[in-house]
């Protein structure tokens, strides 16, 4: 089972969300580059001290080196790039779990899909939004998708999630959303409200990053609030588009 545990820390996780793979080598070098980040940014603001310059530098000049073959801002740039396609998986989740709580007919993964796809058309995002398109971020990032979902829902209530005092509680909305997920069965067909019984579910724990409960509880009742606030109701507008998944193929460029 994959396992991503507290004592990881913020920076393996923002990794492992741009790089779900367990053995994806660009995992590593994206880590050392934060790292190499870190390392600037303490030395430009205060320094270190002269017993830690010399291993400082030795280990800043092996980061450099290891990063430098693959190209600093190639990167950064591909980090960038792949952490946006995640986030669409964030928001698939986040909708496909709505819609089980609000509109079960419409909770089917490629109903889903096919509405962001549609609503994205009027969102001006700056990358591929094309169902086909989405179906391979999903593909590719749907073992982070509750970690994505959870950022989301963190900096929507102003949460800077990576900070040490909001981890946990992200970590714990990532965990609710991946139970919930584990329970949420597409349904019979496109659109009936009854559950199919051939043993898929929205999320299978065996395939996505695993949260232990092992977690600060004292903000309990804060996550339960958060998430229970991000499953709202779906707005009248994506309501719209999924009933009526026809506009998308009427309205596909080149459809014919």
């Amino acid at each position: 089972m994959l396992t991503i545990n507290r004592a990881d820390g913020a920076l393996n996780v923002i990794c492992r969300m741009t790089y779900p793979k367990e053995d994806d080598p660009r995992y590593g070098l994206l880590f050392q580059e934060y790292l190499k980040v870190g390392i600037d940014e303490v030395r430009k603001n205060r320094g270190f001290t002269p017993r830690d310059r010399s291993k400082v530098n030795e280990f800043d000049l092996a980061l450099l080196n290891n990063i430098a073959v693959r190209g600093r801002d190639k990167i950064q740039l591909e980090a960038a790039e792949r952490m946006a396609a995640g986030s669409v998986t964030g928001f698939i989740l986040r909708l496909a779990l709505q819609c089980g709580i609000w509109a079960p007919k419409h909770r089917s993964l490629r109903n889903v899909i096919r509405a962001v796809s549609e609503a994205a058309r009027t969102a001006h995002w700056d990358f591929a939004m094309s169902s086909g398109q989405i179906e391979k971020y999903w593909t590719e990032f749907r073992s982070v998708a509750h970690l994505h979902a959870a950022a989301i829902i963190s900096e929507v209530h102003g949460e800077d999630w990576m900070e040490q005092q909001s981890f946990d509680a992200f970590l714990s909305i990532a965990r609710t959303l991946a139970k919930m997920a584990a329970c949420q069965r597409p349904p019979v067909g496109r659109t009936s409200s009854k559950d199919s019984d051939d043993g898929r579910v929205l999320l299978d724990p065996k395939i996505v990053w695993n949260i232990p409960d092992e977690l600060d509880r004292s903000e309990e009742d804060k996550v339960t609030d958060l998430v229970k606030q991000a499953l709202n109701k779906p707005s009248d507008e994506m309501l719209s588009i999924l009933e009526c998944p026809q506009r998308i193929k009427k309205n596909r460029p080149n459809s014919k």
